[in-house]
């Protein structure tokens, strides 16, 4: 009779902070699941000393679920080519799809502790696409901003076009990161990264985008390894005047 109890028990354990992305129909959920899993939890900032009012409000406005807002995205699909999203791959010239991005690599030289500007790095977006009408800038969207969210993003240099893979050192890599990308239709710029989650894991990690006081946030959060049941959370603020925007980590256990 022990060990019957035993067995049911250990998988509740080991299950304590995994998630399933079926478990989330809607961006709301993740807040009932978060405001759950939280309670009679505490905040602990990374770097206390530097910490910012903001940030710490914030942070704790988040702990508590206290006048959040998750945006739910207008559209969804499974990549570039689905009906849903394809629409929004037509504002702009084909030669510059919403699903890239262009980062400038810098390069880090040790003799002088300097850095020079290196290649420009493409990266593409491939799957389980989002598309949230909001301006990550401001209070609301305007109609000609929008945030892409996909899965399995990184450098198209190791893509394999014919097989639809990519591929590092031979072996091949699924949904190595998910991304949040801005795009803007009024200058058809290439979009750019909002916030990257490397290593991505829709079993275990949340992401999303919420409001708080008319703000826009961007937030991700996965499971703690050093603490049973706790969880990183990162929360991004961005603003077009970069003195008001800001990045807060933190520990909730």
């Amino acid at each position: 009779m022990q060990k019957f109890k035993f067995a049911i028990i250990l998988p509740l354990i080991m299950c304590a902070c995994t998630v399933h992305a079926e478990m989330f129909q809607r961006e709301a959920d993740k807040g009932v699941w978060i405001k759950e899993h939280f309670k009679g939890k505490k905040v602990y900032h990374h770097n206390p000393k530097i910490v910012t009012k903001a940030e710490d409000e914030i942070m704790n406005a988040f702990l508590k679920q206290k006048d959040i807002e998750y945006i739910e995205p207008d559209t969804i699909g499974k990549d570039i080519n689905d009906p849903n999203i394809a629409p929004f791959n037509k504002i702009c010239p084909k030669d510059k799809p919403i699903n890239v991005s262009r980062i400038m690599v810098r390069n880090y030289f040790p003799s002088t502790g300097l850095q020079e500007h290196g290649h420009e790095q493409i990266n593409i977006c491939l799957e389980k696409m989002k598309i949230f009408k909001i301006n990550p800038y401001g209070d609301a969207a305007d109609g000609s901003n929008y945030v892409l969210w996909c899965e399995n993003y990184g450098s198209i240099e190791f893509y394999d076009i014919k097989r639809k893979q990519r591929y590092v050192n031979g072996k091949p890599i699924v949904n190595s990161n998910g991304v949040f990308l801005g795009f803007s239709t009024k200058t058809c710029e290439y979009s750019e990264e909002l916030l990257l989650t490397q290593f991505y894991d829709p079993n275990s990690d949340i992401t999303g985008i919420f409001k708080h006081n008319n703000k826009v946030y961007f937030y991700k959060m996965h499971p703690n390894s050093l603490y049973p049941s706790g969880y990183s959370v990162m929360i991004w603020h961005y603003c077009y005047d970069s003195k008001c925007g800001f990045c807060s980590g933190a520990i909730i256990r």
